[in-house]
């Protein structure tokens, strides 16, 4: 075809991770957990969330930061995938590894006092998780069986 570019299908990956790079940027500044208000005697107790960086800066942060350099290895992954699309199955593999950890975390809601919920962020990034994890898993088969 003349005057057109031709993308082979690996490199349609990239239309994926971009916006999930973006994505993961921005759940970062949003709280993942909802607060929850809970009765005590004649008082309530209120449990407050905050966004993984306020809650890094905090006494009791560490799964913060934990959670913040997880997603911060999984969005640079994912950028590099979107503008150097790979060749060979290592990265993607890496990005479907990587996607496994904020999954767990979230699903688990690892670091959040018993009964609390998912915030729509929370959610959002439960659900990207996953989409990244099938995606890396469909890039590595496809540049596996791909002939050269």
């Amino acid at each position: 075809m003349s005057g057109t570019t031709m993308h082979t299908v690996p490199e349609r990956y990239g239309h994926i991770y971009g916006p999930c790079a973006v994505l993961g940027a921005a759940i970062s500044f949003t709280p993942v957990f909802e607060g929850r208000v809970v009765p005590s005697g004649n008082s309530f107790i209120v449990t407050d969330y905050d966004s993984l960086w306020v809650e890094a800066g905090s006494d009791a942060g560490a799964t913060a930061v934990v959670g913040l350099l997880v997603l911060f290895a999984l969005v640079a992954m994912l950028l590099v995938a979107t503008f150097r699309p790979p060749h060979i199955v290592v990265l993607p593999i890496a990005i479907a590894a990587t996607a496994v950890l904020p999954l767990i975390m979230l699903a688990t809601k690892f670091g959040a006092s018993a009964g609390t919920e998912l915030s729509v962020s929370g959610g959002l990034g439960l659900g990207m998780a996953c989409v990244v994890l099938v995606t890396g898993i469909a890039h590595a088969v496809h540049l596996g069986v791909r002939r050269p």
